[in-house]
């Protein structure tokens, strides 16, 4: 988990626990003065593309090593469900 100030809490995840099969690498990078360069992916969801719906960081700055080639999602646009309980939708500014 990673709490950003004013921000809702990102789940990043082990590439090992996601099925990679789903994303493609997207050509989206955007910058954080925090965490670095931001890698995206885009889901194949059955015939339907997902674009930039996930991010990685391969080179993160040092406050976020912790983080290096972890997968978060945007869970604005996803179900997310912890311990088998669905979560809310947050509402962001990337909702």
């Amino acid at each position: 988990m990673l709490v950003e100030t004013p921000l809702h809490v990102r789940y990043y995840i082990p590439r090992d626990d996601v099925d990679m099969d789903h994303l493609q690498p997207s050509a989206l990078r955007t910058a954080c003065a925090y965490k670095g360069t931001a890698s995206y992916w885009s889901a194949q969801v059955d015939d339907r593309l997902l674009p930039n719906v996930a991010w990685t960081y391969e080179k993160p700055l040092h406050d976020a090593a912790p983080a290096t080639r972890l997968i978060a999602f945007f869970t604005e646009h996803l179900d997310l469900m912890l311990d088998g309980v669905p979560k809310e939708r947050p509402l962001t500014p990337w909702s």
